[in-house]
């Protein structure tokens, strides 16, 4: 058997996305396509600062190297209400009577510039014969999305804390940070987001690359792998992630804009 993709999308306007597929708490937002693959995370929805362009939940069954990403093949039934949205998926890749669903929960912080975005896959054998499965969380972060400055996102930095968090920063405002978390995970890996999602997606096994306190700065992404675990007849294994962003307020993005305009002029 082998794994299996969520999704990989392009982003579209917030205000493009229909009601069933964006979940809200206060002002904060996370917006869904239509294959189920979150592809957007707001701190604020009406300002209109995206900080995340993709995320997915993988799957690999037996030990085997295909991996499957749950919404890229397949049929999915949702239910968004308020804040979540719980996703079941029906892929070509997943064993017959195994159930595999996703719960995401967003919610405002409390000082209203940060956002959280809480997410479990859970993953059920109904069927006679165990298995052993690994799963994926992968997180491509873009944390600065001002459509005024070219190419933001190739300024992100990301450094694993050495426990349980992939940090992030910007290098040109370290007032926009986030953290991807995870329990209980195996494998960790930071790498440019082409890179790591063929990692992912086709190698199958995360490298434990980048290890703190090395950094890598660029268009940036973080995994995390739980491997080997098993699931015998009627079990229930659930892995959790959360991640979280943090953007300057308003008035402290105008002052920086034109310090990251004149930046990218000398860079050309």
């Amino acid at each position: 058997m082998g794994v299996a993709c969520v999704a990989c999308a392009t982003n579209l306007a917030a205000q493009s996305v229909p009601s069933d597929r964006l979940i809200r708490d206060g002002d904060a937002a996370a917006e869904f396509n239509e294959v189920g693959s979150l592809i957007g995370l707001w701190p604020n929805l009406d300002r209109d600062v995206d900080q995340l362009f993709n995320s997915f939940w993988a799957l690999k069954f037996d030990g085997g190297r295909d991996v499957l990403v749950t919404s890229s093949a397949g049929f999915y039934t949702e239910d968004a209400t308020g804040d979540t949205l719980t996703i079941t998926y029906a892929t070509f890749g997943i064993p017959d009577d195994v159930l595999v669903s996703s719960e995401w929960v967003v919610s405002e912080l409390p000082d209203s510039a940060s956002v959280m975005l809480s997410s479990t896959l859970t993953v059920t054998n109904n069927s006679s014969v165990g298995f052993s499965l690994d799963a994926f969380k992968y997180v491509d972060v873009d944390l600065v999305s001002d459509p005024s400055v070219l190419n933001p996102e190739t300024f992100d930095n990301a450094n694993f804390n050495g426990s349980d968090a992939i940090v992030y920063s910007h290098a040109l405002d370290s007032r926009y940070s986030a953290e991807h978390t995870a329990t209980g995970f195996d494998r960790w890996e930071v790498d440019d987001w082409l890179t790591l999602r063929g990692d992912v997606i086709r190698s199958g096994d995360l490298a434990n690359r980048k290890q703190f306190p090395d950094t890598i700065d660029g268009d940036v992404a973080s995994a995390f792998q739980w491997q080997d675990r098993p699931l015998s007849p009627g079990a229930t294994e659930s892995f959790n992630s959360s991640f979280v962003v943090t953007i300057p307020e308003p008035a402290s993005i105008a002052l920086l804009l034109p310090a990251m305009l004149t930046l990218k002029r000398r860079r050309a």
